[in-house]
């Protein structure tokens, strides 16, 4: 079968120089006078393009009389009765090896070699029908089957068939629905599953299905294509196949000291035009669709973990700390536009949530008391998007101050700063990032009055910061309802803590 890669064609078996055609599990294998070896996947009712085996060449000797396949062994039989076989994996075909035991199929009288199971059959001119159990590698003696002669196709595409029970030929019966095979140009006949395929000598391949003792109606198996991206990929296949089968490096000058290897210029060349093939193949076709819209749902967002990897350093012993700390959070939400059309509605879509304090903390894991950070009525609510919906987290220690009263206090400052500079981000006069930072100052503005205590203040462990939920974290979220996993870093007043956001729905 040759292979020319500005005309490769789902066509099967149509060059002169195929000489054996065999099925192998779902594929159509197809070797030529030199020894390549061709296949084609079958799927259905379809026959894809022709692609090269890899590995080494098979059938190729002159002696070489019969082809067949047994599970995925291809089996070459000679004309001296020795059988030689090759164990095929994926598309590569291994290193050939000879079957011990008996010859098989060497008699000039020996007209067909097929398989059933792991046997081996021969029907000679005079209707005789002979069989070799094949186990592993070695090939059983030869046995005379009972019974009459086994299947025929006829010229007029008349199908006789025998049923074969263990090493008994039942009697020939005809089998109903369409002849077969009775064409002057059809050259090949073989079996894929209950499916019986014809392919003739232009490559075209024909194809009907058997059920019980009746042949269905016929059906082209490789249908001209109409699709003008088919010579391109055909092109691609076969220049992937051709690199494959390329050294990559050269080999190492005699008596030069090996060094880093060096590319061989017939791989460069080769690699470079697989890259403009699939550069023109992605060029044919068409743009990928786009994704479906995805569909807003109600989502709740929580603060599940306080995680201490060190706490604040107020009282030690020896360099020790002997106080554990008592810390809580406080988390500003807002969603921009989410219930009056394209008006901001800010304070009004926004609250501030207190999770915790917790108490006596050591170095450790602890799971955060129950909160709803978002929504704001503590139930599932719609964000209208990841820009529009704002977050800041600031991460506290609880000494003297109310945390009730640092939580209503940061919480006017926080929706005053964003009133105030809601018209400058509605006008576009500044970006987003702007207006969060001004929100975080303002409530940073405040810290000194909302953690007012006697007789110690409350201390805010490091700066206020932005929780930020990206779209394409709320679009995937959407489509698969898999949880967004978040975190923050707070480090300050000599504690360090991890703080751990779910959303989910």
């Amino acid at each position: 079968m040759l292979l020319l890669a500005d005309s490769m064609t789902n066509k099967i078996a149509f060059n002169p120089q195929d000489r054996f055609v065999v099925a192998l599990g779902n594929k159509i294998v197809v070797t030529t006078q030199d020894g390549s070896v061709f296949g084609h996947d079958v799927v259905g009712h379809r026959s894809g393009d022709a692609f090269q085996f890899t590995g080494p060449r098979a059938a190729f000797n002159p002696q070489d009389r019969f082809v067949v396949t047994i599970g995925n062994q291809l089996i070459v039989t000679t004309q001296n009765g020795d059988v030689f076989g090759h164990d095929v994996t994926g598309r590569d075909i291994g290193p050939a090896f000879k079957f011990a035991g008996d010859k098989a199929a060497f008699n000039p009288q020996d007209r067909f070699v097929v398989t059933i199971g792991n046997q081996l059959i021969v029907t000679t001119q005079n209707g005789d029908v002979f069989g070799h159990d094949v186990t592993g590698r070695n090939i059983g003696p030869a046995f005379t089957f009972t019974g009459y002669m086994m299947i025929v196709t006829t010229q007029n595409g008349d199908v006789f068939g025998h049923d074969v029970t263990g090493r008994d030929i039942g009697p020939g019966f005809k089998l109903t629905g369409s002849r077969m095979a009775f064409n002057p140009q059809d050259r090949f006949v073989i079996t894929i599953g209950n499916m019986m395929i014809v392919m003739t000598r232009n490559g075209d391949a024909f194809a009907a299905d058997i059920t019980g003792r009746d042949i269905g109606s016929i059906f082209r198996l490789n249908p001209d294509s109409t699709d003008k991206c088919d010579p391109l990929r055909s092109q691609l296949r076969a220049l992937e196949a051709e690199l494959a089968r390329t050294r990559k490096f050269d080999p190492p000058e005699p008596g030069v000291p090996r060094g880093r290897p060096v590319i061989s210029d017939k791989f460069a060349a080769i690699s470079g035009r697989v890259s403009s093939a699939r550069l023109a193949l992605r060029q044919c076709l068409p743009p990928p669709p786009p994704p479906p819209p995805v569909v807003p749902t109600p989502l709740t967002l929580t603060l599940t973990k306080f995680v201490c990897l060190d706490q604040s350093d107020d009282i030690r012993l020896f360099g020790l700390n002997v106080e554990d700390d008592e810390p809580y959070a406080l988390v500003f939400a807002v969603d921009l536009r989410l219930t009056l059309g394209a008006a901001p509605v800010g304070a009004s879509n926004s609250k501030m949530t207190l999770v915790g304090p917790l108490s006596d903390v050591d170095p450790e894991e602890l799971t955060a008391p129950p909160n709803v950070l978002w929504g704001l009525s503590n139930m599932p609510d719609l964000v209208s998007s990841a820009d529009n919906l704002i977050i800041l987290v600031a991460m506290m220690e609880n000494d003297s101050s109310s945390p009730d009263q640092v939580r209503r206090t940061l919480e006017i400052a926080a929706q005053a700063a964003m009133a105030q500079n809601l018209p400058a981000f509605i006008a576009k006069q500044i970006p987003r990032q702007e207006l969060v930072s001004r929100m975080i100052s303002g409530a940073a503005g405040a810290m000194g009055v909302a953690k007012v205590g006697i007789p110690d203040p409350d201390d805010n462990i490091g700066a206020i910061q932005e929780l930020r939920i990206f779209q394409f974290e709320l679009d995937s979220f959407y489509r698969t309802s898999t949880s967004i996993e978040k975190s923050l870093v707070f480090e300050g007043d000599d504690a360090k803590y991890v703080l751990k956001f779910s959303a989910f729905r």
